[in-house]
């Protein structure tokens, strides 16, 4: 029984002992003198080797040590189980690089090594880059490792050093006075000093240089070393006087941006007038802080003392825009920049460009040195057209010179985006008729009276607010109006850049009643305003006496002058585009003419209806306030 029992224990016992061990893993080669880790996924056993002379194993670790070179097996046992790796192989070591351990930049050395089948590498490619065969190539000073590795750890390395020779830099005076001495320096020690032109001036081994004549040479400084001479040369000039030079390069830029100006001067100091407006730096770099002029001055100290030369200098502003037609259009388009002067009460072009479309339908336009002031933008087309087709526009499509939207132009900033979009009109077909003249004179009242011929006449339909047609008085100041639809509302208005006009208004065509041929206006040369002839209406009273209200726009003081009254009284209102009533005063009104001044700097900018009312007198216009 007990012998049965023990022959069962030993059968349970081989059957644990004897079981399929995993692969052994690891690296299966070394180097002599080299180790490596092999593993096994089974606990607990034991390594062995065939040939401890060629290399040894550690029976616990798996640590392989290559002592000779060959070919040996390694096992690793788990009780009665084994697994081996027949075929370790041991590797004879590199012999040590041959070949340089210096090399300088831009220079190629070759490093050679006995052993072969192995591959070449670099700690630092940015210093050293290695090629096929050994061939090493010099980047950038410093130091890198070069190795040789064959695999299994087998390798040998060498530190190869890449010089730079540089120069340095030249510092110190750059020129000299004719019997003096100046000083020159460089930080890179062991190099020599030379003079190209020794008349001119020489130079010591200690960087003294000595002014011998008028003109100029290089002064080099040289350095020798294992990777051969560089030198480095500064220009140096010899004066008998201070030289300043003159200042050359672009006299004006534009605000935010910056150019470069120079001298034919040598050491001097840059200063600007007012940094505010444009400043500039040490080399010369003149940058646009905000528009105006300022004097750019060259000082340098020399032979003969301190001289400058000064050169004028502006930052200008500028105004951008596009404009957009309606429909794809070839030709010129004229752009204005008004302004209004007080003085003369003139709206006056500042500036004025042409610029083509060619078969698009927009355009940009570009203003360069805008001075600061309130400006308005119009644009029209080059060519004098009728019925339809592209109209004069202003920016934000406002059709009077006078009453375009304004644009502050601080000079503070430049303007972009100051986008145009003219509209089209549309060809009208009917059995309407309008007509009309424009005289001119000094005012009205006046007995000195004529046709004001060539003024740009419009016509609009007030439920479009389009301009459908537009013409130009003849010699005789006369003007018509033809193939206009009836059962519409029209008005009519003169286009004039250097007047304020007042639109002849509700002029309805009907069936019944398909003409108006006294849609009249008079062009006033002092007020600079063109109205419209409507009896007692506006401006003009059945006994002929008239009164204008000037200037307009107005900052604030607005004359109201008179003409032909009697001794009388009148009122004067003005309110609001809500029809609300902001400012009211008498007015006397002296016999012949007269004008009194009305202070409404009180009230806000913008637009106010002024009405002036007495016995004989009822006047009622627009006026523009702009502070």
């Amino acid at each position: 029984m007990k012998k049965n029992l023990l022959m069962i224990l030993s059968a349970l016992l081989i059957s644990v002992t004897a079981f399929a061990i995993p692969p052994i893993t690891g690296t299966i080669n070394v180097c002599v003198g080299a180790n490596t880790t092999l593993a096994d996924a089974t606990p607990g056993g034991v390594w062995t080797t065939s040939d401890p002379l060629i290399a040894t194993v550690g029976a616990s670790t798996g640590i392989v040590s290559g002592v000779a070179a060959g070919v040996v097996g390694i096992t690793y046992t788990v009780g009665t189980s084994s697994v081996s790796v027949d075929s370790f192989v041991v590797s004879a070591a590199p012999a040590p690089i041959a070949g340089a351990t210096t090399l300088c930049t831009g220079a190629t050395t070759i490093l050679t090594e006995s052993t072969p089948g192995g591959t070449w590498m670099s700690s630092d490619p940015a210093i050293v880059m290695p090629y096929f065969g050994g061939e090493m190539s010099g980047v950038s000073a410093g130091t890198a490792i070069i190795t040789y590795y064959m695999g299994g750890g087998c390798m040998v390395t060498t530190t190869l050093t890449v010089d730079f020779l540089s120069a340095g830099v030249i510092t110190g005076d750059t020129f000299v006075c004719t019997g003096s001495t100046a000083t020159v320096a460089d930080a890179v020690p062991g190099g020599v000093w030379s003079s190209s032109n020794p008349a001119v001036a020489t130079v010591s081994g200690s960087g003294f240089v000595t002014g011998l004549s008028v003109g100029y040479t290089n002064i080099s400084y040289t350095v020798t070393g294992a990777c051969g001479s560089t030198s480095v040369v500064q220009m140096f000039n010899d004066f008998s006087t201070t030289f300043t030079g003159t200042i050359s390069g672009p006299n004006s830029v534009e605000l935010g941006g910056y150019t470069s100006v120079w001298s034919t001067g040598y050491g001097g100091t840059w200063t600007s007038s007012d940094p505010s407006i444009a400043s500039i730096t040490p080399s010369g770099t003149v940058t646009g802080v905000s528009w105006g002029t300022v004097t750019l001055t060259y000082t340098v100290t020399g032979c003969t003392g301190t001289l400058y030369t000064t050169a004028p200098f502006s930052v200008y502003t500028s105004i951008y825009g596009t404009i957009n037609v309606p429909t794809p259009y070839t030709g010129s388009i004229k752009v204005w920049l008004i302004t209004y002067n007080p003085a003369t009460l003139d709206l006056e072009a500042s500036d004025s460009a042409d610029v083509v479309v060619t078969g698009g339908t927009s355009v940009a336009y570009f203003f360069k040195n805008v001075a600061p002031d309130s400006i308005r933008i119009k644009a029209a087309l080059d060519t004098s057209y009728t019925g339809a087709g592209i109209i004069p526009t202003y920016h934000t499509s406002n059709f009077y010179w006078y009453d375009a939207t304004v644009l502050n132009h601080t000079g503070t900033a430049n303007d972009y985006g100051q986008d145009i979009n003219m509209a089209s009109g549309t060809m009208t077909t009917g059995p309407g008729f309008i007509s009309g003249n424009v005289t001119a004179g000094a005012n009205k009242g006046t007995t000195v009276t004529g046709p004001a011929k060539n003024v740009h006449i419009c016509v609009v339909n007030s439920a479009t607010n389009q301009i459908i047609q537009q013409t130009y008085t003849d010699a005789s100041g006369n003007y018509s109006f033809t193939n206009l639809p009836v059962g519409q509302t029209y008005y009519v208005f003169p286009d004039s850049l250097h007047f304020i006009t007042t639109a002849y208004t509700g002029i309805s065509l009907t069936t019944a009643h398909p003409s108006m041929t006294v849609a009249k206006f008079a062009l006033h040369t002092l007020s600079k305003t063109i109205t419209p002839i409507t009896t007692g209406i506006t401006n003009v009273s059945n006994t002929g006496s008239s009164l204008i209200a000037f200037p307009n726009p107005t900052k604030g003081k607005l004359n109201i002058q008179w003409n032909d009254v009697a001794d009388e009284k009148g009122t004067v209102v003005v309110t609001n585009m809500l029809g609300q009533e902001v400012y009211t005063t008498s007015l006397t009104l002296n016999q012949g003419s007269g004008t009194s001044l009305l202070d409404l700097s009180g009230l806000a900018n913008g637009v106010y209806l002024i009405s002036v009312k007495s016995e004989t007198i009822s006047y009622q216009n627009k006026i523009e306030l702009q502070h």
